[in-house]
């Protein structure tokens, strides 16, 4: 019994303290923080100890009177993005609060740590950011200032000697009103842009000039979506106004009793909170406002209808920077950069919002009108009652929601979008107009783009009739774009390569789901094949593939599975296909060399002539995908289980060289990369110099001369020795000779199945046998010289230098029989014939010469005698 009398003080004690705490909610002063004010004084935004701690905000309060509080708000995350504003709070334990800012004077200007709020002798109250930049003012200099205060209602006053109101906030809403606050016409709450950014945003509300509430999305012109049937009480001044309290809002909203303020939300629904822990009680415009008939309800672009959100075809949901969690964004996004990419697609049974401002046209013009001005995102096309050829145009610079309706909907809506996208049927010929880029090399018709990718006709520039139908990447070389810029552009793919078509050439999308491509006498170049296919569409995607789409969106056919001699990122390899490198830097033609993953996993780089000279095969295989197939993804880091890749890396592409390299756009210019340069050899090219050539040390020389100092090959240009050699005489390959060249091999003995085991003599004399046969290869086996490995070539390739003295390589040239072979004695007889000609020939022409000038001297001196 002691014990539990002992408690009672305690008892006392709490509930005193909780009475206590109650009485100093009414009191700010108790807090530490007056509710009113006189100049001249200042205050520092900073925190402190006797900061204020909410979920979302540090706030350092300035003056405290009942639940409001007024002082500098900053984002917890951002402690440079800061208002001064005034918020309605309860306390949770503290200094932690709960919060909502309901007036702020900076919202589209925050300022940072170290801004000071000024109230000046003079009267005025300033806002200066660190750097004393003015970022707001009360403008009430000179207008007898005595004090400023915060009253319990939430108001914000500047008050003068006789305690009238010079300046107040509540002249000034921003996106709430507080209980017993007005809104009068003239002023309007703006929305802030989404929950978590203050700034204006898109939505208003306010008291039109008739009386009536007005809730618009504000862009080029209103776009109303709620209004008042009653309009609403006038003033003394003349001014029509609409007062919060307990039951009501002006009339025509009726907040639930306990209301505490109401706010324009970013989504542009109206809200009433209570004045418990400051919760969402109400929607305002619930039973007046359709969900749908929000102009952002679904986002920009969005459908909306009876069963939620959707995107028109063409477009895909991303998160939306706004408050709604719904919006769509083209997939393909409009460029007025490209406008003559830009075509409308109609969106069948929609309503949208349609603004004030119209023309009277038809359809067509109208449509035309809006691919013809830039800024022009929709158009709708309302026809007149008494005809459906003209009407009302709309031309709409921003796409807002659109909603569902009944089919019998009688006006047009149409949306513009990039045309990375085609119906059939469509055609494009290869023209030069003002369209056109010029590159270094080419003359580019674009006829789709998307991202850096560009599909069309792209024609030499010093022969304007040798154009491929192609895909390049592409990158401007200023920020000046205009169509006729010059441009730098990499041909990742192309469909006639091996056949260049001219000026006039067409490309032809079927009804029937075919592309082909014809030359201008008509010949068909090339087709996908895809008739009666049900392809729905044409597009290039962003990673530069171009296909062919059915209804489904699967895919019927696509130039990613038709490789020429690069790979893009994000591209795949399989076995089966194979890039093929050009025939040279400046022939588009198919090369030599080719690059593929093998029956067994392995990538392999080759040379294909009579059969394949494999000069690179991978350490490793790639994986198997469901199919059964091997391949190998394109990605940031690498190509396959084998190669590595730098980042940036945009293209991978097999030179005519050979080579295997990667291109990436790094500082306005592209660097490239060998991904063969630590595992293959410079002279382990098969055309590392050309044909006929010996490589040695990454330098070439041509074959050297016989026993009898015969020369059988000439460089083809001695200024370019890489590019290989040629038989001084024309080889007839049935009437000649084998050659010996020692200390060379080539990459046919090990790289290929074209060799057997024989000896010398047997190996040299098959070869001789073969009309075919320019060369042959033989190296012993080490320990049987009588023997080796012999292998012969139809196709004459470059020869490696390769002194081994345990293999003793040897390569057998076949060069033309028909060359004399002079004998050393009558070699030194032609020589001693030859010289005493040449001396006979230089003393004869020395004697005339002689004779000349003394009769030219005779004739000069008897000249001189005259005079």
């Amino acid at each position: 019994m002691v014990a539990g009398r002992r408690r009672y003080p305690v008892y006392f004690l709490a509930t005193f303290l909780a009475l206590l705490k109650t009485l100093l909610l009414a009191n700010g002063e108790a807090f530490g923080h007056p509710s009113i004010v006189k100049p001249p004084v200042s205050w520092t935004n900073n925190h402190s100890d006797s900061s204020w701690q909410s979920e979302d905000l540090t706030l350092k309060p300035i003056l405290v009177n009942g639940d409001f509080v007024c002082g500098f708000h900053c984002k917890v995350e951002e402690n440079n993005a800061c208002l001064f504003a005034i918020s309605i709070f309860n306390v949770i334990s503290f200094p932690d609060i709960s919060s909502q800012i309901v007036w702020s004077v900076n919202r589209n200007n925050p300022i940072e740590l170290g801004a000071q709020l000024q109230l000046s002798q003079q009267g005025d109250s300033t806002l200066q950011n660190v750097d004393s930049t003015l970022i707001w003012s009360t403008n009430t200099t000179g207008k007898s200032v005595l004090g400023l205060k915060l009253t319990d209602q939430g108001n914000l006053m500047l008050f003068d000697g006789n305690n009238e109101m010079v300046w107040q906030s509540f002249d000034h809403p921003t996106d709430s009103l507080v209980l017993g606050q007005r809104l009068v016409s003239g002023q309007k709450l703006v929305a802030s842009m989404s929950n978590t950014n203050w700034s204006e945003g898109l939505y208003s509300f306010s008291i039109d000039n008739n009386g009536y509430f007005v809730a618009s999305a504000e862009f080029d012109a209103p776009i109303v979506y709620y209004k008042s049937n009653k309009s609403q009480l006038s003033s003394q001044t003349g001014q029509f106004y609409a007062e919060l309290t307990n039951t009501s809002f002006g009339i025509g909203l009726s907040p639930r009793s306990g209301v505490r303020f109401i706010q324009l939300g970013s989504d542009g629904h109206f809200l009433s909170w209570n004045g418990v822990v400051y919760s969402q009680t109400d929607d305002l415009f619930e039973n007046q406002v359709h969900e749908c008939d929000y102009p952002l309800a679904c986002g920009n672009y969005g459908i909306c209808s009876a069963q939620g959100c959707s995107c028109p075809t063409y477009f895909k949901q991303i998160e939306s920077l706004q408050s709604q969690s719904y919006t769509c964004s083209p997939n393909f996004p409009i460029s007025c950069e490209f406008p003559y990419q830009h075509s409308l697609i109609e969106l069948k049974n929609v309503d949208y919002v349609l603004g004030v401002n119209y023309h009277i046209t038809d359809t067509e013009s109208c449509k035309q009108a809006c691919l013809m001005n830039c800024s022009c995102n929709s158009v709708v096309f309302q026809p007149n009652s008494n005809s459906s050829s003209s009407g009302r145009c709309f031309l709409r610079p921003k796409a807002f929601s659109f909603k569902k309706v009944n089919p019998d909907n009688y006006q047009s809506v149409f949306i513009k979008v990039q045309s990375s996208i085609v119906k059939p049927p469509v055609s494009y010929s290869n023209i030069i107009s003002e369209s056109s880029w010029v590159s270094e090399e080419l003359i580019l018709e674009p006829i789709f783009v998307n991202g850096n990718f560009v599909c069309g006709f792209h024609c030499k520039l010093k022969e304007d009739n040798t154009c491929l139908f192609a895909i390049s990447i592409f990158h401007f070389k200023s920020s000046n774009l205009n169509f006729n810029y010059s441009v730098d552009l990499k041909m990742v793919w192309s469909a006639n390569r091996n056949d260049p078509v001219g000026r006039g050439a067409k490309l032809q999308y079927s009804q029937q789901g075919d592309l082909t491509l014809q030359d201008v006498n008509g010949t068909l170049v090339w087709s996908t094949k895809t008739t009666g296919k049900s392809v729905s569409g044409l597009k290039l995607t962003d990673q530069g593939n171009l296909l062919l789409f059915d209804e489904n969106n699967e895919t019927v056919w696509q130039s990613f599975d038709h490789l020429t001699d690069c790979l893009v990122l994000g591209q795949s390899i399989v076995s089966g296909q194979k890039l093929k490198s050009n025939s040279s830097t400046t022939e588009w033609s198919e090369g030599l060399y080719s690059f593929l993953i093998d029956n067994d996993g392995f990538f392999v780089a080759s040379a294909e002539s009579d059969a394949s000279l494999v000069y690179y095969l991978s350490p490793g295989s790639q994986l198997k995908g469901k199919t059964g197939q091997f391949y190998a993804e394109f990605t940031n880091t690498s190509l396959g289980a084998s190669l590595s890749l730098g980042l940036g890396v945009s293209f991978i592409q097999l030179g005519s060289d050979g080579h295997l390299r990667s291109f990436g756009w790094v500082e306005s210019e592209w660097k490239e990369v060998d991904l063969f340069e630590n595992q293959v050899g410079s002279c382990d090219y098969p055309l590392a110099c050309g044909k006929y050539g010996i490589c040695l040390a990454g330098k070439c020389i041509c074959p050297e001369l016989d026993e009898n100092e015969t020369v059988h090959f000439m460089p083809i240009d001695p200024y370019q020795p890489d590019l290989g050699c040629s038989p001084s005489v024309p080889l007839i390959s049935c009437k000649s000779r084998l050659l010996e060249i020692k200390n060379v091999s080539c990459s046919t003995l090990f790289h290929s199945n074209n060799y057997h085991v024989t000896d010398i003599e047997s190996c040299k004399q098959t070869c001789l046998n073969n009309c075919s046969c320019k060369y042959a290869a033989f190296r012993n086996s080490g320990f049987n010289t009588s023997s080796g490995w012999c292998s012969f070539g139809s196709e004459a390739l470059s020869f490696k230098r390769e002194v081994d003295t345990y293999y003793n390589p040897s390569v057998f040239l076949k060069v033309s029989s028909s060359i004399e072979h002079p004998s050393p004695r009558k070699r030194r007889r032609n020589v001693g014939l030859i010289l005493g000609s040449t001396l006979g020939a230089t003393f004869s022409v020395l004697l005339i010469c002689t004779l000349l000038l003394q009769k030219f001297e005779n004739e000069t001196d008897h000249l001189y005698s005259q005079y």
